[in-house]
């Protein structure tokens, strides 16, 4: 409608094939199928002002199917399956965006349909061995190959750089230990991944702007390369009290190397024809390598039949621990320059603290009210807290912490309930989310046309006020 959003439909469907070959071996086949297509229309630098205003419309269709042997051996003391699966998906999107100075509507690079594709075969395998009546030992392994195809990047480049494969062995180990019934301690290592991809707008200089683009940048290619994850956890998984009380302890440490992420480079324009004497170059690279530290808690008490108790808490330390050769630092590189000392940085929208709590109280209906049979019911409290985060990594903007309060109170039975609820409480008004982008608003631009992408700004999520409500619903 006139004042922008989103307007979506899809439809999935699945299914799952079981076969018992014999007594200690199954055979699965699972399948799905999904298509999804949106048109959104927003205003992309949030300013009162029309200035710069986005559409965009995506069609996505993936298909996807895994077969699988799995089985028993050795008296059930160990457990294996084998299986391989493949995900075919296709992805058509375009847009465009608004100048609010001249009034006009452009596509070009923005809009033109481009169509993406992704190819993924994997084959995966588990041992799962009962070594003692304690201990448990679990080993698995995936190895992955994605072939990536976007026929608009090759438009226009001398050598076609799509599609481009990426492959990937990904192992996982973990070892239980429970010492009793109510006792579990567990040790975990694996290895996750995310694909690389393109950058037409690097492939589409010559040898002169290359050079130039990668004094700042250094790194930067017609493609960009997978990103990496290790993962070590150690958790402990306890019940206690007629398991009337039971909580979750982790401690983890990631190291995320190879990081994706998004920049822009700033070389002199070479065609004469332009209207802006320095060119804007998109691209995608991999930086830093982040060390991730956290211990996580998550509870649950019953201290009476009627009342539940649930909480949360966790603490992360995520900081760049060393500058591989790749692309540059992204905005710390802009603002600090391409010789500042990155390692000690804060990743950035990763807040230190967080953590939660909820009380539910729950109870029978009272006889007296007769005109509702077999029903309950219930009053309930959440509390959410989020710490202080940075938008970015040069950490000079800092998005205060929140907490968020919500109430509800209802009536329920087997098919029907009705609702009374208030959210945000409190009215927090902190944002939900900060996010280091280029500047759009209409008073930054060169001349009378084209936006200046050096200078930046910071996108704000803004949270919803408070708000009451009744709501009903019926299951037929």
């Amino acid at each position: 409608d006139d004042n922008g959003g989103l307007i979506q439909e899809g439809t999935r469907l699945s299914g799952d094939v079981s076969f018992d070959i014999t007594d200690d071996v199954t055979f699965d086949l699972l399948a799905g199928y999904n298509t999804n297509e949106y048109f959104f229309y927003a205003d992309f630098d949030s300013t009162p002002s029309f200035g710069f205003n986005t559409t965009g419309a995506e069609e996505l269709e993936d298909f996807s199917i895994e077969a699988r042997l799995s089985g028993t051996a050795l008296d059930d003391r160990l457990g294996w399956s084998l299986g391989a699966n493949y995900v075919d998906i296709e992805r058509l999107t375009t847009g465009g965006f608004y100048d609010g100075v001249t009034a006009s509507w452009f596509a070009g690079a923005f809009g033109a349909p481009a169509l993406t594709t992704a190819e993924t075969v994997g084959i995966f395998g588990t041992l799962d061995y009962e070594v003692t009546d304690q201990i448990t030992v679990r080993l698995e392994g995936r190895y992955q190959e994605d072939e990536i195809a976007d026929d608009g990047v090759n438009a226009g480049l001398p050598m076609p750089i799509s599609p481009a494969s990426f492959d990937k062995f990904l192992p996982r180990v973990v070892i239980d230990y429970k010492p009793n019934e109510n006792t579990l301690l567990y040790a975990n290592y694996s290895v996750g991944n995310l694909p690389g991809g393109f950058n037409s707008e690097v492939a589409e200089l010559d040898a002169t702007q290359l050079a130039e683009l990668l004094v700042d940048n250094p790194g930067v290619g017609v493609t960009f390369d997978e990103e990496q994850l290790e993962n070590y956890e150690l958790g402990w998984k306890q019940s206690l009290l007629d398991n009337t009380l039971a909580f979750n302890l982790a401690a983890f440490y990631m190291k995320r190397s190879d990081q994706i992420f998004s920049g822009f480079g700033f070389i002199s324009e070479t065609d004469p024809s332009a209207p802006n004497p320095v060119r804007t170059v998109a691209f995608t690279g991999n930086g830093a390598t982040t060390d991730i530290y956290g211990i996580e808690i998550d509870g649950t008490w019953l201290p009476t039949d009627e009342l539940t108790l649930q909480g949360s808490l966790s603490w992360i330390d995520a900081s760049i621990q060393s500058f591989p050769e790749g692309a540059g630092a992204g905005d710390f590189s802009d603002v600090f320059g391409p010789d500042a000392d990155f390692v000690g940085q804060q990743a950035e929208r990763f807040p230190e603290w967080a953590g939660s709590f909820s009380a539910t109280y729950e109870d029978d209906l009272p006889a007296s009210f007769g005109f509702i049979e077999d029903a309950d019911w219930y009053v309930r409290s959440d509390v959410f807290y989020t710490g202080e985060l940075f938008d970015s990594n040069t950490n000079l903007a800092v998005l205060p912490d929140a907490t968020d309060v919500n109430l509800r109170a209802g009536i329920r039975n087997g098919s029907s309930r009705v609702e009374l609820f208030v959210t945000n409480v409190l009215d927090e008004d902190t944002p939900r989310s900060a996010n280091n982008i280029a500047d759009t608003s209409l008073d930054v631009r060169f001349g009378s046309f084209l936006f200046d992408f050096s200078r930046e700004s910071i996108h704000v999520g803004l949270r919803d006020k408070r708000q009451f409500g009744l709501r009903f619903e019926k299951t037929f």
